[in-house]
């Protein structure tokens, strides 16, 4: 806090060994590798030798995707707030169906959830350049978290407080400790918890009622299948991680929600009703439907996962 650093570290790093984990330890920091890249990026900016709006082809001329119009039109500030379309494919299991183009419709809905308000309220968060966006006015919350095999890192920043919080967990699944942790070190430096939003009302719907039929089922993706289904009058998810998929998993489990009541919040989107993963609420896009209104794709968390049952 304001220059001063303190550091800590408990357990053991390694099951197999035993060695403890000390602060030394080097692990895999995963996607806050991207905070560091937009902010070198925006120094650029800043010097004038980048155009957060020119097509990435502007300065790396060898860039290319499999859609030749989406090569040419990309930009880096898309790039940035994952609003490009290109896909996470490394998440994608096979399963039959052939490969997933590189660039599809998941541009079109990450565009629409990035360019909303991002601005810091009472009410809501959202995605700026490399950062989640939350807190309120004149006390803003930047954050990011970062999974890698093994490990799962946070990063949570406070600039008007000047203040920073980092952890790493080396579990895959410990999203619940963090958060439990974020909570007793920001209790113990004065920084209070953002008031609760009362519970509002489902979405208003953004076409016709999402049809039930055309999202339930299994969708898979690496280390974790997503089940959404209806329990009476409700939508259902449910979540359960491979754990041969992914290592730690079985390490650090609790306070992760693994289901969850959804709710329709647009023509082909599913909402959490609660907030289930370090205070965020979970939003499934489902995408590309088949030949029986079925869809193929859903499209949560930053990760496409396939249907997995047979056409």
């Amino acid at each position: 806090m304001d220059g001063a650093a303190q550091v800590a570290a408990a357990g053991i790093a390694n099951l197999n060994t035993g060695v403890p984990m000390t602060p030394d330890t080097a692990f895999l920091t995963g996607s806050i590798t991207k905070v560091w890249t937009t902010t070198v990026v925006m120094t650029l900016v800043d010097q004038g030798k980048l155009d957060l709006d020119r097509p990435v082809r502007s300065y790396l001329p060898h860039f290319r995707v499999l859609d030749a119009k989406a090569t040419e039109a990309i930009t880096v500030r898309q790039l940035l707030n994952h609003s490009s379309g290109i896909d996470a494919g490394d998440h994608l299991l096979e399963l039959g169906d052939g490969p997933i183009p590189v660039v599809r419709a998941l541009h079109r809905q990450r565009h629409r959830h990035v360019h909303a308000d991002h601005r810091p309220s009472d009410r809501t968060g959202g995605y700026g350049l490399g950062w989640g966006v939350a807190g309120r006015p004149g006390d803003t919350r930047l954050s990011h978290s970062g999974g890698s095999n093994g490990g799962i890192a946070q990063l949570v920043l406070f600039p008007e407080r000047r203040f920073a919080f980092a952890s790493f967990a080396n579990s895959s699944s410990s999203y619940g400790f963090h958060a439990e942790l974020q909570q007793a070190v920001l209790a113990a430096a004065g920084v209070a918890p953002a008031p609760r939003p009362a519970a509002a009302a489902p979405a208003a719907l953004a076409g016709p009622p999402l049809d039930p039929t055309r999202v339930i089922g299994a969708y898979r993706r690496k280390s974790e299948r997503t089940t959404i289904e209806v329990d009476g009058s409700r939508f259902m998810a449910d979540v359960a991680t491979i754990a041969e998929e992914f290592h730690g998993s079985e390490s650090c489990n609790d306070g992760q929600a693994r289901r969850f009541e959804v709710v329709a919040s647009g023509a082909s989107q599913l909402t959490s009703r609660d907030p289930v993963l370090l205070g965020q609420k979970m939003v499934y896009d489902f995408l590309e439907p088949r030949a029986d209104g079925r869809f193929d794709l859903t499209y949560g968390a930053g990760r496409p996962a396939r249907r997995a049952e047979p056409t």
